[in-house]
């Protein structure tokens, strides 16, 4: 059991969830952006009582894989303000990273996994449904113009954004969640509550996965779709690799992991006619075969709409300053001459590091997500409890971390489900029933 105080641990579990459920509201912009930078810091300071109290076993997480990779990025960032284009910027995002890593620190050691990972799932589900909600009164919203030019009806697919104001977001945060309620199912298995609790978590997952789905169904981001199936797939994989590997012999590995690869690159093309044209992108032409060839042999199935400008013009940028970066968090002025100030992000997790602090600054973020994936992967083989909540999101997350801005991208609260995440994966097994 953890030794924190029942209110001190009660302060956290309030804080992550007030963090993860507002922290990525649209509406928390222009005049309100106060409001969310006042949640990072709040979150800063919770974590402080635990950092003081605990400073050797802080030092020691900190050091420990996959965490130090994370946070020799920062100490490199920090050191590297300076030189920044915008240093005092600069030092102020890496200071609220460095705190939104400490509080994640302090969530591992007061809150359990499971615990952390009922309230990833609340917040999710209560976005969603109250995005849907949004979306029904869109209209008379819209005209009161607190959302701004949000898309906030769902008269029009790929348009309605709900309480994230893209839907790009709303659609990561419908996947997300219908992966981790789906691993909840499976790992929970026969065993249900008994009572009114069981009706009720009936109830409950009966409505959300549905909303999920729907919203899912409305968004159509393309990288989310995707996302979902290559984790499924994956995951798929890894649970037979799980299943037989003590007697599967060398061929048969080999077997199995091309079927895999197969499955997927099949199961990636199919996905990527259907929400093309879905989304209207392209007009389909003659028969569903000869419109599925059209699209593979033309090339337009790959249309990442402005993603390519985006990582052209990073790459551009990196070659000017290698070594050294733009500072964190500098990417918005970078691209804001292009695009604006609405996606001032490379789209690409390795570049946006490369931006902020130089290309071997970027290599550590790139250590810190392979091992951290590699570490899910094998709690989930070794059969660790919830390994497979934990290595769906960081799988699903890491992944569009490669053409969206949702680790690093201010204001997704997915960089601290992922700190969080790591540093559970960072403790010897059996650390985690000493938390409550």
């Amino acid at each position: 059991m953890s030794t924190e105080p029942r209110a001190y641990s009660s302060l956290v579990a309030a804080a992550l969830f007030l963090f993860l459920l507002l922290s990525d509201w649209v509406l928390l912009g222009g005049p309100l952006l106060i409001v969310r930078r006042a949640l990072v810091a709040a979150v800063a300071l919770v974590a402080v009582p635990y950092a003081i109290r605990h400073r050797r076993a802080v030092v020691n997480t900190l050091l420990a894989p996959p965490l130090v990779f994370f946070a020799a990025f920062l100490a490199a960032g920090l050191a590297l303000a300076p030189s920044a284009v915008a240093p005092g910027s600069a030092a102020v995002h890496t200071l609220a990273f460095a705190g939104l890593m400490f509080f994640a620190v302090a969530v591992a050691g007061t809150i359990s996994l499971a615990a952390t990972l009922t309230v990833v799932r609340l917040t999710f589900a209560l976005k969603l449904v109250g995005s849907l909600v949004l979306g029904l009164f869109g209209r008379h919203v819209a005209a009161s113009g607190i959302f701004g030019s949000a898309g906030v009806s769902l008269d029009q697919r790929h348009y309605f954004g709900g309480l994230f104001g893209n839907p790009n977001p709303l659609c990561d945060a419908a996947a997300a969640y219908l992966l981790l309620a789906t691993c909840h199912l499976i790992e929970r298995g026969r065993q249900w509550p008994k009572g009114q609790r069981r009706v009720l978590e009936i109830a409950w997952y009966a409505v959300t996965i549905p909303v999920s789905t729907y919203l899912m169904w409305q968004s159509l981001s393309r990288s989310a779709w995707i996302g979902l199936a290559i984790v499924v797939l994956l995951l798929g994989l890894l649970a037979q690799w799980r299943k037989s590997r003590t007697g599967l012999s060398r061929r048969r590995r080999v077997l199995l992991l091309g079927t895999g690869a197969i499955a997927t690159v099949v199961a990636t093309l199919l996905l990527l006619v259907w929400l093309n044209t879905s989304r209207g992108l392209v007009k389909p032409t003659g028969t569903s075969a000869e419109n599925t060839w059209w699209h593979i042999t033309s090339g337009a199935i790959f249309d990442a709409s402005l993603r390519p400008l985006f990582w052209k013009l990073a790459v551009a940028h990196i070659q000017e300053r290698p070594w050294s970066g733009y500072g964190i968090s500098s990417t918005p002025p970078i691209f804001a001459p292009l695009v604006g100030d609405t996606l001032g992000f490379a789209h690409n997790l390795e570049l946006e590091a490369a931006l902020y602090a130089g290309i071997p600054a970027a290599l550590l973020i790139v250590l810190f997500a392979a091992i951290s994936l590699k570490a899910a992967a094998r709690a989930f083989l070794a059969r660790r409890p919830r390994a497979l909540s934990v290595a769906a999101v960081l799988f699903f997350f890491f992944l569009l971390a490669q053409v969206e801005p949702l680790i690093f991208g201010s204001p997704y609260p997915s960089l601290p489900i992922v700190l969080i995440l790591a540093v559970h994966l960072g403790l010897p097994q059996g650390a985690e029933a000493r938390t409550h």
